[in-house]
């Protein structure tokens, strides 16, 4: 058996099921007695009760017959409202290319270095690089050439590299 009660401190319904001694308003917190509480309604079914609640809340906002029964608002939610393509088109995005995307996240293919992580590796690759060898591997692995300079200026300023002669080399 369930039944809908209404808290005395914030007015709130909601709906219990018989045999615990205590019930805790969802809104407020208050801790009521339930054989204190004023039984609004009774059901034999949790569905019947929370469809009870709602004409309950219903008719305080007097929305009447208006107002969506349980089951209604229950199948609506299954319903896709818009579907993903759709979407996206309307937020700018064009859906190929997300779908291209997430087969590349998906694969492993997609690079997940950073641009300055890329910058370093070409230390791995080069004894002693020069800045045109750096350039050519970051530029060939994705990174801009604008960038190789200035991540090549601030290792340097911190001291993770060193120009030497013969080029670069890290620290």
């Amino acid at each position: 058996m369930y039944a809908v009660v209404g808290c005395t401190d914030c007015g709130s319904l909601w709906v219990i099921e018989d045999g615990p001694d205590s019930a805790t308003c969802p809104r407020c917190g208050r801790r009521h007695a339930t054989d204190k509480l004023r039984h609004l309604a009774e059901a034999e079914g949790g569905d019947a009760a929370r469809e009870a609640r709602a004409a309950l809340v219903a008719n305080r906002r007097d929305a009447g017959d208006a107002a969506p029964s349980f089951g209604d608002l229950e199948a609506a939610m299954d319903a896709e409202v818009v579907d993903e393509e759709t979407r996206l088109e309307a937020a700018g995005i064009d859906p190929k290319a997300v779908a291209e995307a997430g087969e590349r996240a998906a694969s492993g293919s997609g690079d997940s270095r950073s641009r300055r992580e890329i910058v370093l590796d070409a230390f791995e690759t080069f004894d002693t690089p020069s800045e045109e060898q750096i350039r050519a591997y970051a530029t060939e692995h994705g990174v801009p050439e604008e960038y190789v300079a200035d991540a090549l200026a601030n290792l340097q300023r911190r001291g993770a590299v060193a120009e030497t002669a013969d080029g670069y080399r890290r620290l």
